[in-house]
């Protein structure tokens, strides 16, 4: 097998990972707001929006393949890797916590390595 070929099949299978960790995200959001921890006092409608607002805005591009998009859905996981973190240090025990964090972190490295192995092929 010739490298471009090596680096196409890399190329695929960081793009399925990647749209595999954003669904599996956007439902663990919308499960964590209204099943598993729902906020008291406050619109779960409001906090589901505000929790999915950012991923939602590059799912177009996200699904298309565009590689400018995967580095915008780079910056925007920081946000969701922190917020793991953080929540991680303050309750290690809940799992929710740690599934945050490592969902989020797996996603940057597989957009990153997406991007690199897309310019690679193209």
């Amino acid at each position: 097998m010739s490298s471009a070929n090596v680096t196409a099949i890399k190329h695929h299978s960081m793009s399925i990972v990647t749209k595999a960790l954003y669904i599996t995200l956007i439902l663990y959001l919308i499960l964590d707001t209204w099943l598993l921890r729902p906020p008291e006092g406050v619109s779960l409608v409001v906090i589901t929006l505000v929790k999915l607002l950012p991923l939602s805005l590059l799912f177009p591009g996200v699904f298309h393949g565009k590689p400018r998009t995967y580095a915008w859905l780079c910056f925007i996981l920081t946000i969701y890797f922190t917020a793991g973190v953080l929540a991680t240090w303050q309750t290690p025990e809940q799992w929710q916590n740690w599934f945050l964090t490592l969902t989020s972190s797996t996603m940057f490295i597989t957009s990153m390595l997406y991007i690199r192995w897309f310019y690679r092929v193209h």
